[in-house]
């Protein structure tokens, strides 16, 4: 059976991302991930991911979802797809 799908992990969590990476990664063709979510827009740019999973809760706020938001904007923006 061939993976198919690229994800990219966005989570401040270091261990969330290892647990998911070691989840996921049999299953799909590649998966990318970073704690640094300024960085999200690279990843799109150069790694083109089918879907990205992105923590709603970074450093700076831990509990609203602001950040997170935020973030999905900026996603949005950079591929609207």
């Amino acid at each position: 059976m061939d993976k198919k799908g690229k994800i990219l992990l966005v989570d401040d969590n270091e261990d969330i991302l290892f647990a998911l990476n070691a989840l996921l990664l049999p299953h799909v063709e590649k998966v990318k991930a970073t704690t640094i979510p300024d960085k999200i827009e690279k990843f799109i740019e150069d790694y083109q991911p089918d879907v990205i999973l992105l923590d709603m809760n970074f450093q700076r706020d831990t509990v609203s979802g602001k950040e997170g938001f935020f973030w999905l904007d900026r996603i949005l923006i950079a591929d609207p797809q």
